[in-house]
């Protein structure tokens, strides 16, 4: 139905041309950039037959209440932290996805009250610089989901956070390690389903 950029850097948004020639999509949600890129330029124009709009403070589709928190104003703030933060919802199931904010962003959400989720998409992939014991804390998540390619060149996730989150008994599932990683809500919360 639709797919959320979280922020303007080519991770996040670089195979979506490719992904639109299987899969129909029906719009793309996004901030504009105030420093469009090249690359996010030839992209969004090899997408121009599907629309776009920013996104709203909620939002059903099927089963699941969307919540978009938009970023910070600050101008200071890197491109990391003007990343849209998104709670998905379904029954007594929820996810807390944050893009790529960092300990600055993290602490925003804190500071705005978020509650707590069951499931948490790493943000920075896993970064040291995320998933600040203080975030971990306020959201309390049971799993962790980190996107990140097999022996990437970062070491993704990064000991201190995998640390982190065995302190916290929160259990992880990676891209790197389960391939294609599904949650599928439950009355108990989420279902796991990964590739491999």
């Amino acid at each position: 139905d639709w797919v959320l950029i979280t922020h303007h850097h080519p991770d996040h948004y670089g195979g979506l041309a490719e992904l639109a020639k299987t899969i129909e999509i029906e719009r793309i949600v996004h901030l504009p950039s105030d420093n469009p890129t090249s690359h996010w330029s030839q992209t969004r124009s090899r997408l121009q037959r599907i629309r776009s709009n920013r996104p709203e403070n909620f939002e059903h589709l099927g089963q699941f209440v969307i919540q978009s928190i938009l970023p910070t104003r600050n101008p200071h703030a890197s491109e990391n932290d003007r990343s849209i933060a998104v709670r998905v919802s379904a029954g007594l199931s929820s996810l807390m996805m944050t893009g790529d904010l960092e300990a600055f962003g993290e602490r925003r959400l804190v500071a705005m009250g978020i509650p707590p989720s069951d499931a948490l998409h790493l943000g920075h992939h896993g970064s040291r610089t995320s998933s600040t014991n203080l975030f971990l804390e306020a959201v309390s998540p049971k799993i962790a989901i980190a996107s990140c390619g097999l022996e990437n060149r970062y070491g993704f996730p990064h000991p201190l956070v995998s640390k982190r989150l065995e302190t916290n008994n929160i259990s992880v599932f990676t891209t790197a390690a389960n391939g294609l990683i599904r949650l599928i809500p439950d009355q108990s919360g989420w279902t796991v389903s990964t590739l491999r």
